[in-house]
């Protein structure tokens, strides 16, 4: 006899142990598209939320913000921690303004203010300037893969790590140069993002957390980009890098304040680092355990572009991001009360078999891609889709001469949060 289901009280698709054990919760999260795509999830250690999976109702949401806000909750963690960082940000509303307290920029804004500082640096990642900086993309990405390929034939059987080779590498220097960040500051930066990012996912496995260490300034990667900051003011005028836009800003005639510059240079950086070394080392996975769609790609290059937006779809580097409704709000036959959360989950909505035929099969060739790798196309859309899409396209196409003749070494090392994911380490050699 087979055995009967679990009840769906009984799913889990929280525990970041899990996620580090097996991977995504795929089968739950099929489960709740199919018999409760919005529910009411309450789980010991988190604070209760409306898990959303589905890809319809991701839209729904994303698009309704003047309904779902994302100043007081914008991800899930485990209590403690989730309390005490909404309070912390509450106490700090109360005393400096929604503005000043928000530690990610305008990425915890909500309107008018959130496209208002938006704004701001928006210049930087329109289709036309992606355009402008293929040369450099591209020129990153020969390096860095030609680097590999001089390591590759130096190395033995234990092969080379290709996420700090390559998937690092690629987002870092191009991020770096269109900030403006000097080349002595470049290691440290890069070195301090790790430690930060690391740091994150041990405060995700534990209960203990401290909500101290979530305070922007006193972080040593906010000490390091200060010091960018005030290099670059020093220079004086003529520079049209990030830093100096940044420094520059005005919203409503005033100046933006120092606490705010820091957190969108800090915000740029993280945002843009983290999920595109994710996306780049979870395709290079893929298409390594995927041969056929390797050949596929290798033999038409033409496909590049179709093949970087099944990556994003695929591998789904940003698990999920919460709002809280401040009205009631119907959804799917369900009705969502004002005061509470939802998180919506990205990764289940890329898989959605609605949107996507056979969705669990990796195709370079997936025409049309609907998927949701950025978000819902609401007013928080990522501002860095089109940096992520170029520098992922200049990758692959430039490791298709290689990949055929590469294999893996073991089993990549997963490392995340319950809000972003991916490979810490690949160790990739030639093959035998």
């Amino acid at each position: 006899m087979t055995a009967a289901a679990p009840a769906l009280d009984r799913l889990d698709i929280t525990d970041v142990d899990l996620y580090h054990s097996r991977g995504y919760p795929w089968r739950e999260w099929d489960r709740l598209r199919r018999e409760a795509p919005v529910f009411w999830y309450e789980r010991p250690g988190h604070t209760p939320f409306w898990a959303i999976t589905r890809h319809q109702d991701i839209l729904r949401i994303s698009r309704a913000s003047d309904v779902f806000r994302s100043t007081r909750r914008l991800r899930i963690y485990p209590e403690p921690l989730d309390s005490q960082i909404v309070q912390a940000r509450l106490e700090e509303m109360q005393k400096v303004g929604m503005v000043e307290s928000a530690p990610l920029s305008f990425i915890d804004m909500d309107e008018p203010e959130h496209s208002q500082y938006r704004r701001l640096i928006s210049r930087f990642f329109t289709p036309r300037a992606m355009d402008r900086r293929t040369p450099l993309l591209r020129d990153v990405a020969d390096r860095r893969v030609s680097l590999l390929e001089r390591l590759l034939a130096e190395s033995g059987p234990d092969g080379v790590e290709f996420v700090d080779t390559v998937a690092v590498h690629v987002p870092a220097i191009v991020l770096f140069e269109m900030l403006g960040v000097s080349e002595e500051l470049y290691g440290k930066l890069l070195q301090e993002v790790d430690d930060a990012v690391r740091a994150s996912t041990a405060r995700a496995r534990r209960e203990d957390a401290d909500r101290a260490s979530f305070t922007i300034e006193s972080s040593r990667v906010a000490q390091i980009m200060q010091a960018a900051l005030e290099q670059r003011e020093n220079a004086g005028p003529g520079s049209d890098c990030l830093l100096d836009v940044i420094l520059r800003a005005e919203v409503g005639g005033q100046r933006v304040s120092p606490r705010q510059r820091l957190a969108m240079a800090n915000m740029v950086l993280f945002a843009g680092l983290e999920t595109t070394r994710n996306a780049i080392a979870g395709g290079v996975y893929t298409l390594l355990t995927q041969r056929d769609q390797l050949e596929r790609l290798r033999s038409d290059p033409s496909r590049v572009d179709s093949a970087t937006e099944e990556i994003l779809r695929w591998i789904s580097p940003v698990i999920h991001f919460a709002r809280t409704a401040v009205e009631d709000f119907e959804l799917g036959g369900t009705e969502i009360r004002a005061g509470e959360h939802v998180g919506m989950f990205y990764p289940s909505a890329n898989r959605d078999e609605d949107v996507f035929e056979d969705p669990y099969r990796f195709d370079v060739a997936r025409e049309p891609n609907d998927h949701l790798a950025f978000g819902g196309y609401g007013t928080h859309f990522c501002l860095g889709a089109n940096l992520a899409r170029w520098q992922i396209r200049e990758t692959v196409r430039r490791l298709l001469p290689v990949l055929p003749g590469v294999e893996l070494v073991g089993e990549p090392v997963w490392q995340g949060s319950l809000h972003v994911g991916g490979y810490a380490n690949l160790r990739v050699r030639l093959a035998a």
